[in-house]
């Protein structure tokens, strides 16, 4: 057999055997460049500025319904159907999904209600595991709330409806929004989209954890924790399947508001790399072991009354 005929090509060799080969080829040999991509939090450098993150919408119907007024003028919605039919199914589902949440919310409702004055009797080291987990999920949705909310609301405020527009300049990661908004479209978004998004997200999180905690088996734990965290991701199957790839596809294309554009924006944005850890595991510790606790009573209702008349009770005497 020849020498040549022994040899096996690279292209023939497994990949990892390829690779391997080739970092050995590469000993010694000088890089073009070197980079490091978690660089100095406290350097005021252009390259720390990659801990600050921008705003970007999140992959929902909701979101859809945010961006689906502003993405056309009003000429092209009334001159061309399928842009009215666009946003006309966009809103449907979002008001399908709504009406789908808001029969679980009544349903979970109801549950309790037969419950109620009784707590659970499962182990209680899994009933705040559950709770936890389950508070977790809903939190993302509210952090989405507030993220939707600042996206809506740094748009410039203008007297006359405009076409959404982004601009592209020279030395910038992200093109940048610069068309307006006027202030009824933007009361309308809020009070139609993010606002019943917000409400569904807290009558979740304060039925499912009452659900929760009257459980009585530590197998009926797990089942309710995953029905709920079900109900939670309900929007975003209805996302997936309804809305064209083409739309979502758009819609997941669209830049980042930057928060460089607004100072004081910027610097809460940054504290957050410090802040935001305590805060998410405070939040969550006060509702595991305060609310579920106030939500296991007797009469939940009454003592949160009572709690909010106290604190009344209490402004008005500083005052």
């Amino acid at each position: 057999m020849s020498e040549t005929a022994g040899k096996v090509s690279k292209s023939e060799l497994p990949l990892s055997e390829s690779v391997f080969n080739t970092r050995e080829e590469r000993k010694g040999e000088e890089p073009v460049t070197v980079e490091h991509p978690f660089p100095d939090a406290t350097d005021p450098s252009e390259d720390a500025k990659c801990y600050v993150s921008n705003i970007q919408l999140p992959e929902t119907i909701y979101s859809l319904c945010c961006v689906m007024p502003i993405a056309y003028t009003w000429d092209e919605f009334m001159s061309n159907p399928i842009h009215l039919w666009m946003m006309f199914y966009a809103y449907f589902f979002a008001f399908v999904n709504i009406l789908c949440q808001g029969a679980f919310v009544a349903h979970i409702l109801m549950l309790v209600d037969l419950e109620n004055g009784h707590c659970g009797k499962a182990d209680p080291l899994l009933l705040y595991v559950a709770v936890a987990v389950y508070t977790v999920f809903l939190g993302n949705e509210i952090v989405e709330c507030i993220e939707m909310t600042q996206w809506l609301f740094l748009f410039e405020t203008v007297p006359k409806h405009e076409k959404l527009q982004l601009s592209h300049y020279e030395d910038d990661e992200f093109p940048e929004y610069t068309s307006g908004i006027t202030s009824f479209t933007r009361m309308f978004i809020f009070v139609t989209v993010i606002l019943p998004k917000f409400l569904i997200g807290i009558a979740l999180l304060t039925f499912g954890l009452q659900l929760i905690l009257v459980t009585d088996s530590n197998a009926d734990v797990t089942y309710n924790c995953t029905a709920l965290i079900f109900i939670v991701e309900v929007d975003e199957a209805i996302y997936q399947f309804f809305i064209p790839s083409g739309l979502r596809n758009t819609l997941e294309g669209l830049p980042p508001m930057q928060t460089n554009d607004y100072p004081s924006l910027h610097k809460v944005k940054h504290l957050s790399l410090v802040f935001w850890p305590l805060i998410s595991f405070g939040a969550t510790l006060i509702i595991v072991f305060g609310f579920g606790n106030l939500l296991c009573s007797t009469d939940p209702a009454g003592q949160i009354m009572d709690v909010v008349e106290e604190l009344i009770e209490a402004v008005k005497e500083d005052l």
